[in-house]
Order: structure tokens, then sequence, then C-alpha cells
């Protein structure tokens, strides 16, 4: 039986908003560390209307999260040790990767900030993780 982990938590001070759902603990816990860590200037918790990435002939892919720091735009996806090497979660990730050179591909020429896509291994988000540091160990480019 699947044990299914939901939490609304209020009063967060960086992301876009001042309230965010959370389907897993590791989820909340990269929340609390986007809060505290410096680097981060706001982080968002995509809804189903406001972000999302075409995928597999038009299914649609929202990220966990979207964390704005001084240098970059990161897409953040948080996901169990059972997923990783799931066929949907492979796909997701292959096209967030491809949404995130072109968007950068973009940016570049506007003199914007560049993207990149993060995938972070749930049990890697530890409470006094910085954010960098998962960025930089988790990040995924072209395969």
């Amino acid at each position: 039986m699947a044990v299914h982990w939901k939490t609304c938590v209020h009063g967060i001070m960086e992301s876009v908003f001042s309230s965010a759902k959370f389907d897993s603990l590791p989820e909340l816990l990269l929340a609390r560390v986007l809060e505290k860590d410096a680097d981060v200037i706001t982080w968002l918790r995509p809804g189903q209307n406001e972000f999302n990435i075409t995928y597999n002939r038009g299914r649609h892919y929202v990220p966990d999260f979207v964390v704005e720091t001084e240098q970059y735009f990161y897409i953040v996806e948080v996901k169990g040790e059972d997923k990783l090497n799931d066929a949907d979660v492979i796909a997701k990730e292959k096209q967030a990767v491809k949404y995130c050179e072109d968007v950068s591909d973009w940016s570049y020429k506007s003199h914007k900030k560049e993207w990149r896509y993060v995938f972070i291994p749930s049990t890697k988000v530890q409470i006094n993780s910085s954010f960098n540091t998962l960025a930089k160990r988790f990040m995924v480019t072209k395969n």
C-alpha cells in the first residue's frame, strides 16, 4: 500500500507565494534550504497552469521548483530513488534539459540569465544542504 504525503506550508518568505503545497518530505526540506540560502533570490512551486513543459506527445510536466539565483534560473526536480530509472521520469528529464537549452539560447541573445536543470535524488536533500552545492552536484546536461 502506497503512503501519500502532502502538506501545505504558510509564511514562506523567499518564494513568489507565501504558501506552498509539498508532495514529499524531501520537497519540504528543499524549500527550507531555499528559504535560508543567501544565494537564492526567489523560488516558486509552480502550479498546473503556471509552468509546464510538454513531453511525450502532449503530456505536461510541471517541475517541483523553479529557483532564481544571481547567475541562473534552475528547474529543479526532487525524486525518490525508486523512480530514478522510471521511463516517464527520464522522458520529463530529457525534455526539461532541452527546454533549458532552448530558453538559455534565447536568454543569451537577450542578455538574460541561463537556465539549468537539476535532478536531485530525495535522500540527498538535507536541511543543512546549500542549494549551490546541490545544483552543482546534480545538474543535468544534454545526454
